[in-house]
């Protein structure tokens, strides 16, 4: 309160009442104009309600229209392994989009291995070994390039420093692609088996994605310790198996220091704890009091690498002999196994995802010698599960639509109307997407209505899978037709809906208006408030000013009495 307010706490009780009375009667503007507030608040909801629930439903029919990129009908797949002998497991699988319904038979001759040695035993794990010196593990003392390829636009490699924190390119041959896109030379380098790599981009980030190549000459760094020499004006298109450049990489390995007072434990702690090529790593354990060195990958071809560089630790223990591993635990293998009679070897057991299209494999540690029948269908529940979802939010929609358009009678003979019986943009568009579920679409295929595929609106006008037999039905054996139906019907309910949802929608307009006019109504309301309070500073005053002059007219009317009430006693 400012120091200009005056209190009315000091006025007498019949003026306080007398002010009141005159505020409530002033009052009465403002308290329709909160009343209208209040009433654009609720509308405001119901739209952002609409809002909402219109989204929702175009959402859910978006996802059963094949143009729409979040379109689902079809892209799940379920996937059934019967293996040849009970209680075997053999392989598991699953199946993406792209994978292709039918059956696969898989017999599995030989899993993949990882190259496995060992060291003698020693006597106690946790004593000091008393060797020392350093050794090297996972690769060569320095990184190494030899099997050269070159081709056209490419005319050479050499090894350089990692990157940006990251690690070298493990041991393999390594090929660069390139192809022209939209006028452009883009290049990628992929290993043997076809696996695009992560490497440096221009801009310092890192892909395993086609690149734009240099439009220099000279060397391309791929931040992974491989340097890649272009001459761009000389570059044609060539992949792995046509002519691409290659070479043959072996990264530096780790470097393994051992003290006098290692233990056998301590060894593996360290060998475990190394930062190794990419692909590269080695595993120590520790089984009967020998050290067994396994590679991480599998494959006939992918070899453990050990060296002593200083000292003869690895000798000593027996790792080493004569520069080779003196016990073979696991010799390196490749997966060989038949997929409908077809050979494929490969050199790991698990994530094969480039066996059956769409299909990611991985075979079990029990596969040897077994076979497994492998059956990949469409999905059919979850294809149900998008169209109910559907439904469902269609229903949401129209029972939301029917409440705030209805004007119900009450028990009293009174009448309440819904919030949007004055807005018929609404009430159109309730009955527009009943008859456009109902309606016959010329789709050139077998089915023309939603009735056909199982979907119908009940008595009710509540739609529903009426008979799901004939849905499930339909989506196995006429996929396209139903597509073709789906696209047509659901279409015409998206341009509908289209009208009413988006940023120039009519909803947003109209959430929009209401804004507007409950900000009217709110500066209205502070102006109000305002001049009411002016106005009862301003009663507040007169009255107290009132009270002042009554008061000091009954003070001198005692004082007249006083004196001449004295006055006439005495005479």
């Amino acid at each position: 309160m400012s120091s200009n307010t005056i209190s009315a706490t000091n006025l007498d009780p019949t003026f306080r009442t007398i002010i009141q009375q005159t505020l409530e009667a002033e009052r009465q503007p403002l308290k329709r104009l909160t009343a209208r507030r209040d009433e654009l608040q609720v509308q405001k909801g119901i739209y952002t309600d609409l809002g909402n629930l219109l989204n929702n439903l175009q959402s859910a029919l978006r996802n059963l229209i094949s143009s729409q990129p979040s379109y689902t009908l079809g892209g799940a797949r379920s996937v059934k392994v019967t293996p040849s002998v009970a209680g075997s497991t053999v392989l598991a699988a699953s199946a993406g989009s792209t994978a292709a319904a039918g059956q696969y038979e898989v017999s599995v001759t030989s899993l993949a291995r990882a190259h496995r040695v060992r060291s003698d035993a020693v006597e106690y794990v946790n004593q000091a070994l008393g060797l020392s010196g350093t050794f090297r593990l996972g690769g060569l003392a320095s990184a190494q390039v030899s099997g050269v390829t070159t081709a056209e636009g490419i005319l050479g490699f050499q090894t350089a420093a990692t990157l940006d924190g990251k690690t070298a390119l493990g041991s393999d041959t390594y090929f660069v692609e390139t192809r022209q896109q939209d006028g452009v030379w883009q290049f990628r380098l992929v290993n043997s088996r076809g696996e695009a790599q992560s490497i440096r981009r221009a801009d310092g980030s890192y892909t395993s994605e086609w690149q734009s190549a240099p439009t220099e000459a000279g060397w391309v760094d791929t931040g992974r310790g491989l340097q890649i020499e272009f001459n761009p004006a000389a570059l044609q298109a060539r992949s792995r198996s046509s002519g691409a450049a290659s070479v043959t990489y072996t990264p530096q390995g780790v470097a393994i220091t051992v003290s006098a007072g290692d233990s056998l434990a301590d060894l593996a702690l360290k060998i475990n704890q190394a930062v190794y090529a990419e692909g590269n790593r080695v595993s120590a354990s520790i089984v009967n009091n020998h050290l067994v060195l396994t590679h991480q990958r599998s494959g006939a071809d992918i070899l453990l690498q050990a060296a002593d560089e200083s000292g003869t630790v690895l000798e000593s223990l027996g790792v080493l002999q004569g520069g080779a591993f003196k016990t073979v635990l696991q010799t390196p293998s490749d997966a060989v196994f038949t997929v409908n009679g077809l050979t494929v070897q490969r050199g790991r057991n698990d994530n094969l995802s480039d066996v059956i299209y769409g299909v990611s494999l991985s075979l079990s540690a029990d596969a040897e010698g077994k076979a497994a029948t492998l059956v990949i269908e469409d999905d059919l529940s979850a294809d149900v599960k998008a169209v109910q979802s559907f439904l469902d939010q269609f229903n949401a929609l129209q029972k939301y639509l029917a409440d705030k358009t209805a004007t119900v009678k009450n028990s009293d003979n009174t009448y309440t109307r819904g919030a949007l019986v004055g807005d018929g943009m609404f009430r159109n568009l309730r009955f527009d997407l009943l008859r456009q579920f109902q309606a016959s679409y010329a789709t050139g295929q077998s089915f023309s209505r939603l009735e056909d595929i199982g979907l119908k609106l009940d008595g009710d006008l509540k739609a529903g899978i009426s008979d799901r037999s004939a849905l499930e039905n339909a989506l196995r054996s006429d996929r396209n037709a139903v597509k073709a139906l789906l696209d047509a019907a659901l279409g015409a309910l998206d341009s509908r809906l289209n009208q009413f949802t988006g940023a120039d929608g009519y909803v947003k307009k109209s959430q929009e208006s209401v804004e507007s006019q409950i900000e009217l109504t709110r500066k209205a309301i502070d102006q109000m408030n305002e001049r009411l309070a002016q106005r009862e500073q301003t009663l507040i005053q007169q009255f107290a000013e009132m009270q002042t002059q009554m008061t000091l007219m009954l003070y001198t009317s005692q004082q007249m009495n006083s004196i001449y009430g004295n006055f006439f006693r005495s005479g």
